[in-house]
């Protein structure tokens, strides 16, 4: 099964391109469409998942955001508003698109001091635990489903830092034979399920 994922976003902040973002995107759907996390989304969107929306904001915007729908009154490092919730209720969506990611920048740069790796890397792992929340994967509902969806983030992560060449806080459009990485990925995701 092949994907193409479309990544557009509200801000010239974004340490990677499009096509960049588009590529790690793409690369997650392929990893993971033995998942049944994606066959469920497939089934039930009627649709292959093709585009989402990234809105990088600030602690004060995230912070309303997270009061309003998660009933948390803090700020945090990504929302995830999955279409998925929507259809499941019955409301009008586009079809392919995975839904909304909202990362606070300020955030971001808290958990890359924290964890002591670049803006950029915090960035790509951040963005790929929202993706995979996209997809119907939860960390707070069950111990077990907490450690899969961490073992699949980790797994992309070691992936797409490879793909996009991240290094010292530096990206680069330089190509590397990583393709051949997606089907060793996509078994060790599987032996997780």
């Amino acid at each position: 099964m092949s994907f193409k994922v479309m990544v557009t976003w509200n801000s010239k902040k974004i340490p990677y391109s499009k096509s960049q973002l588009a590529k790690v995107s793409t690369g997650i759907l392929a990893a993971m469409s033995d998942s049944l996390e994606l066959q469920f989304w497939i089934k039930k969107m009627k649709a292959r998942p093709s585009s989402l929306n990234l809105f990088l904001t600030d602690d004060l915007e995230i912070r309303k955001l997270n009061r309003e729908f998660r009933k948390l009154d803090r700020a945090t490092d990504v929302l995830s508003f999955p279409t998925l919730e929507l259809a499941l209720n019955e409301v009008e969506i586009q079809r392919g698109s995975l839904g909304d990611l909202v990362m606070s920048e300020a955030a971001l740069w808290r958990g890359a001091q924290k964890m002591t790796h670049s803006y950029e890397e915090e960035f790509l792992e951040v963005y790929i635990h929202g993706f995979l929340h996209l997809l119907g994967f939860d960390h707070v509902s069950s111990k077990p489903r907490a450690k899969r969806m961490f073992e699949v983030q980790g797994e992309l992560f070691s992936w797409a830092k490879s793909t996009i060449k991240v290094s010292h806080g530096k990206h680069s459009n330089r190509r590397r034979s990583t393709p051949s990485k997606l089907p060793r990925i996509k078994r060790k995701i599987k032996k997780s399920l």
